[in-house]
């Protein structure tokens, strides 16, 4: 049945996700809405989201419900429904990282994707995430990029990764991510966003 689970998920997962970014840059006009766009995504320092999340990485594959906060640049996520593992918590301060399981096993580290990588088998770039979640890129990384005509990310290729934001909804006065998928040659994950907040 796991197997089958697997299968299941990986063929949602790949269709739309396996093609290569190739992309012209963006003209000189949406570049500006990009970086007007950007600074008021910079000045944004509190939100999270709720949401469900598919992931496949290897041969194995799990779907589950995902809840972010973000204050800074620390960050708690919550995954329900993991095979494996059933909840898992991933927390950064400025203390450092930990991940508790429902088992209520909790590993502690500088490195919150290393936790990741060890306990889990997975290997996400979180801390670049938590960019990427609200359509923002790391500006101290390599990527290519396309924009729509409203300055938004249409696709991304960075750290190695290819993001694909495939749909964006209204949150106050911003357009955030609803709809993202992503991968890379290891893993690949679709991020379907429920309830935004920035409060």
């Amino acid at each position: 049945m796991r197997r089958a689970f697997a299968l299941t998920l990986t063929a949602l997962i790949v269709t739309g996700c396996a093609t290569t970014l190739t992309v012209a840059p963006p003209t000189a006009e949406l570049q500006q809405k990009f970086a007007d766009r950007d600074r008021e995504l910079a000045a944004l320092n509190r939100w999270s989201f709720t949401g469900r999340i598919a992931v496949q990485a290897t041969n194995d594959g799990w779907s589950g419900t995902i809840h972010w906060d973000q204050l800074d640049q620390n960050y708690s996520v919550d995954i329900r429904g993991p095979v494996g593992t059933g909840t898992a918590r991933l927390t950064r301060t400025e203390q450092g990282s930990e991940l508790r399981l429902s088992d209520e096993r909790l590993f502690t580290g500088r490195d919150a994707r290393a936790l990741l990588v060890e306990h889990l088998d997975l290997d996400l770039p979180v801390d670049t995430l938590q960019l990427w979640m609200i359509g923002r890129l790391n500006p101290t990384l390599e990527k290519s990029y396309e924009l729509d005509d409203s300055g938004r990310l249409l696709r991304l290729r960075q750290s190695d990764w290819d993001i694909e934001y495939k749909r964006y909804t209204h949150v106050g006065k911003l357009d955030l991510p609803e709809k993202i998928f992503a991968h890379n040659a290891h893993a690949q994950f679709r991020l379907f966003v429920d309830e935004w907040s920035t409060q």
